[in-house]
């Protein structure tokens, strides 16, 4: 069992708890500024001696803030209030800890965390003084640092400014509504080798999509349903740059609902069969406008559930997003993001959506049996020489909509890769880097396929036995 180590877990706890103290003392910007920056010398420490560099310009982008951005009376209300409210829940960091502590979210294995959101304001007040130990990418590559060391130092642009409001209304917003008792969970999914999925097994599949509806106008975050998913676009390391400069939708969310924070400090990075949904966290703010400062403060909080999915960026080498294991990536990982939890009361019986697999990942009362069509060839390499036509050449008069075997051609045309993607991608399975465990591309390698030079996974090959299809995965007896 894997531990996280918290602000109360160190040595130099009682210190910290002391300096803690100072900052309510603090009469100026300048002298809150000055004692923050002591909390952060003790407290920064890593493993790599050469980073341990002070900076005591650290806290100057703070300070300048609460002098240029705040009136009189506001910032009068957080010296005196707000900072209160974040030192009152830091200090109770040690008593609203999980009695047996914070445990990692590791990778490929599935779990649940519940936290209560007491511990979780507390934890948020912490990475704000920054009184977590150090991590870098050099000493802890799949985890982010829980810190605000270099939030302070953007703060003279607008997007920062505004998530910076949006924490502050938070413990503010905590500070009058007792609501303590609340809990958030954070899933870790994971797709393992006997639910994974080939292309053989997305191309032959014929099952329906779900009904779904497309909105022009109006934002996410605005939804009003209380059994909608939303799916947030991430980083592989939970929550990107989201303490540094970032103003993606990602690093903009943790802000809008803070409790999101606390996912960075145990969530392991996420591989290729891996999301992680976070339900029960609340929504205190609306960022409309990055670039504006364009700010929502919500009266009443609204409760949300939310799911992180690393979709990858291919703006470098766009033609790379149809190579056959990015296409798979994709598939798989959006088939784990975009599953939604049946509403609760609902007494009437609606058909559902099974995955390709013929399963569902929640428990269903009736076991689904799906026969699935073999095709004629085992890879999608052969569809490069099969007769179907491209998708320009598809038209709506000549397409039979109700015919499966031409829904099936048209999907495998869309999936089929070209020429130029054949001869570049990685190979023919995505490796894991945390278990080095191969996931398949497809079935079985192709017997008419060129053979491939040498690559880096070309350890990686094995007999044909050793790899199945999920569909054979499960007992129909």
């Amino acid at each position: 069992m894997a531990l996280v180590m918290l602000p109360c877990d160190v040595p130099w706890w009682t210190s910290v708890q002391r300096y803690l103290k100072h900052l309510l003392l603090a009469s100026s910007p300048t002298k809150l500024a000055a004692n923050m920056l002591k909390i952060h010398e003790m407290c920064n420490i890593g493993l790599d001696p050469e980073d341990d560099v002070k900076d005591p310009e650290l806290m100057k982008g703070l300070e300048e803030f609460l002098i240029e951005e705040l009136n009189p009376e506001e910032l009068r209300q957080f010296l005196d209030n707000t900072v209160r409210v974040m030192v009152h829940r830091a200090l109770h960091l040690k008593r609203w800890r999980p009695p047996k502590g914070l445990m990692f979210s590791l990778q490929q294995q599935s779990d649940v965390t519940e936290l209560s959101c007491k511990f979780v304001s507390s934890l948020v007040a912490h990475a704000f003084f920054s009184t977590f130990p150090k991590r870098t990418l050099k000493t802890h590559p799949t985890l982010q640092d829980f810190n605000f060391t270099n939030f302070f130092k953007y703060l003279h642009r607008k997007s920062q400014r505004s998530k910076l409001k949006a924490l502050l209304h938070y413990f503010e917003w905590l500070d009058k509504n007792n609501n303590d008792d609340e809990t958030i969970k954070i899933h870790r999914q994971v797709m393992s080798s006997k639910q994974w999925l080939t292309i053989e097994d997305w191309l032959e599949c014929t099952l329906p999509l779900c009904k779904f509806m497309i909105r022009h106008e109006g934002r996410p975050e605005r939804c009003e349903s209380d059994d909608a998913l939303r799916v947030c676009f991430a980083s592989s390391r939970i929550g990107g740059d989201a303490l540094g400069d970032g103003d993606s939708q990602e690093c903009l969310s943790m802000f809008m609902m803070p409790e999101l924070l606390a996912a960075m400090l145990s969530v392991e990075a996420l591989e290729d069969n891996e999301v992680v949904k976070i339900e029960g966290v609340r929504m205190f703010s609306r960022i409309g406008d990055k670039k504006k400062a364009n700010l929502e403060l919500l009266d009443e909080p609204k409760k949300v559930t939310i799911c992180l999915m690393d979709a990858e960026d291919y703006s470098a080498l766009p033609l790379s997003q149809w190579e056959e294991d990015n296409v798979l990536r994709e598939l798989n990982k959006s088939l784990l993001a975009f599953q939604q939890t049946p509403a609760k009361g609902d007494d009437k019986r609606h058909e559902r959506r099974l995955s390709p697999i013929g399963e569902s990942f929640s428990q269903p009362e009736v076991e689904a049996t799906v026969v699935v069509k073999q095709a004629s060839s085992c890879s999608t390499l052969n569809s490069m020489n099969s007769r179907s036509p491209s998708p320009q050449n598809f038209s709506a008069a000549v397409a039979n909509l109700n015919d499966p075997s031409v829904e099936l051609s048209k999907r495998k045309c869309w999936l089929s890769p070209g020429n130029a993607t054949l001869n570049n991608r990685r190979g023919r399975f995505i490796v894991l880097g945390s278990s080095g465990e191969c996931l398949p591309v497809t079935r079985a390698p192709d017997a008419h396929a060129p053979p491939q030079e040498d690559s880096l996974y070309s350890s990686c090959n094995a007999s044909d036995d050793e790899y199945h299809s999920a569909n054979d995965s499960f007992d129909y007896g």
